[in-house]
């Protein structure tokens, strides 16, 4: 029987998924929302939306919530069209 493939990341380093999260929220950042979008960043860093790294049932519809709560609605509609799955 072949192993399966480990999807956890190298030590010390995020997912593709999360990695892109990060970087879609530092793009949206502004004045206003900075307080909003660092706690999202700081669960996203702990991988709490990753599919298979979070200890959630519904990583991605937490997500939804947070990013609908934050005003962030360009990023609700890519995380419902699966660009943060893994």
């Amino acid at each position: 029987m072949t192993p399966r493939k480990s999807t956890n990341p190298p030590p010390g380093q995020l997912s593709p998924p999360t990695q892109r999260l990060i970087k879609d929220l530092d793009a949206a950042r502004t004045k206003e929302n900075t307080q909003a979008i660092d706690r999202i960043v700081e669960r996203a860093r702990t991988e709490a939306y990753h599919d298979f790294l979070s200890s959630s049932a519904t990583p991605i519809m937490e997500l939804v919530t947070d990013l609908r709560a934050a005003g962030l609605n360009n990023l609700v509609d890519k995380a419902k069209d699966g660009d943060y799955d893994a």
